[in-house]
């Protein structure tokens, strides 16, 4: 049982895209050893950063690197929003996915009421005959999407029906499908469990997604695990495919405004319990893109959680980094909430990355100054675009945290610089970053970007 979402399989995508493009690395101390040192004390002499300096960054920066006969052209306006001594956090993921699952049903779902829809394909035949009849009696009369959707998928199960792949689970257990692809050298599997029940008076489908991919490379077998992610999509409404071209609001006839759609949004998310949101980036959903013209209805608004003020930096796009080596215990991935909205409201939203509530590991940290960050900033972009055979072009730079790791399931949430590419103005585009830089101490942080966790490399097992 498949809904057909772009969405799902432009993510998955651009997943796979990062996985070959990016890795990761220290470049100075290690953090970890530094969030210890600093750790409950208070910042005061040294590099230390007094809340009133924040003052003394510039409004925006200009410089070019040159290297290898190619350039990094620095243009930015600079967001210190939060710069400070501020705190860095602790987080870990929730293990109990079951519970993580059931605690956003219990909210999305009118009155907490909802079906736990098992996999068609272990159903008796009785109780695949009654899914059939809920999508026909759903859809009588009408030529909805959705109909083609389930009504054949089901079908096709009738025709090739297997009684003996019957299983009788309890009615409030969460059975998670199991699929998967491979060849000979790669093998992609997906889990997922599902739950049906009715928002705003409109049916909803609720999915927790899970997967991961192992493949072969020089001998080695890599086991490379996908963040999950819990999506939500009303059936009533299609969910497309969001524009990544930052059309000009001017020139779109959209008959969703902005300002309602993102009170909307904001409305649903604290429906969940995510009152502590910002808006990072917004985009038009596309309906039809063609060069002639385009037809939108609504926007994906991504939205991170704000800690102490001070927002989560956000990526939308794939690096075009390449860099040289990979350190996996330097990366976590940015959590955040995807919510589409057309002219008939909230219809879907995708929450990814499962972490607990942060707790504060110290209430202030000693950083070094922009200028000292700016400085490593040249030195990298000048390692860069002699590696990387490509002229940058840096429109933006932000203060904010940003999600690392260490070991297993313990993270940290620490204060860096990140460099946008040109077009990437904040809140309003596309957003792809080129450097990000830890503000405790100057280490590169890279594998940034969105969609997957860290890889584990082992001997192939045959």
């Amino acid at each position: 049982m498949k809904f057909d979402r772009r969405i799902h399989t432009s993510i998955i995508i651009l997943s796979l895209v990062v996985l070959f493009t990016s890795c990761g690395k220290a470049k100075k101390d290690d953090i970890a050893n530094d969030l210890k040192e600093n750790a409950g004390m208070e910042a005061s002499g040294g590099n230390a950063v007094e809340k009133d300096v924040a003052s003394e960054i510039p409004d925006t920066i200009s410089y070019v690197v040159e290297s290898g006969g190619r350039t990094a052209n620095v243009d930015a306006k600079i967001y210190a929003d939060g710069y400070g001594n501020v705190p860095t956090f602790a987080v870990t993921e929730c293990e109990d996915k079951d519970e993580y699952v059931l605690k956003y049903a219990q909210k999305l779902f009118d009155k907490g009421e909802y079906d736990n829809v098992k996999p068609y394909e272990v159903l008796s035949r009785e109780e695949l005959e009654k899914e059939l009849q809920f999508y026909q009696e759903k859809y009588s009369g009408s030529e909805e999407y959705s109909q083609n959707r389930y009504t054949e998928y089901i079908e096709g199960l009738f025709k090739n029906f297997d009684d003996t792949k019957h299983v009788d689970y309890p009615d409030d257990k969460l059975v998670y499908t199991r699929t998967e692809e491979a060849d000979a050298d790669w093998t992609f599997v997906y889990e997922e469990a599902r739950l049906r029940g009715y928002v705003g008076g409109r049916m909803w489908i609720m999915d927790y997604n899970d997967s991961y991919y192992d493949y072969v490379t020089d001998g080695e077998l890599i086991h490379q695990e996908y963040i999950p992610y819990l999506e939500a999509y009303c059936l009533d409404e299609e969910y497309v495919v969001e524009d990544t071209l930052g059309m000009d609001e001017a020139n779109i006839n959209n008959p969703c405004n902005r300002e309602r759609a993102e009170g909307q949004a904001k409305q649903f998310l604290s429906r969940l319990g995510l009152d502590n949101m910002e808006l990072l980036h917004i985009v038009h959903n596309n309906i039809r893109l063609t060069e002639e013209t385009s037809t939108v209805d609504g926007y994906t608004m991504i939205f991170g959680m704000s800690e102490n003020g001070t927002h989560l930096l956000f990526s939308y796009g794939v690096p075009k980094t390449h860099m040289e080596s990979y350190v996996e215990n330097m990366f976590a991935v940015q959590p955040y909430v995807e919510v589409q909205v057309n002219r008939n409201g909230v219809y879907a939203i995708v929450i990814r990355g499962n972490y607990n509530v942060p707790e504060i590991m110290s209430e202030e940290t000693t950083m070094l100054s922009f200028d000292e960050l700016n400085e490593t900033a040249k030195e990298e972009f000048a390692n860069i675009i002699s590696r990387d055979f490509y002229v940058y072009d840096i429109g933006s730079i932000e203060f904010g945290y940003v999600y690392i790791t260490y070991d297993g399931l313990a993270y940290e949430i620490v204060p860096a610089w990140r460099y946008y590419e040109a077009g990437s103005e904040r809140d309003t585009t596309v957003k792809t970053s080129v450097l990000t830089i830890c503000a405790l101490d100057g280490s590169i942080i890279y594998n940034d970007n969105l969609g997957i966790c860290p890889v584990n490399t082992g001997q192939i097992p045959y």
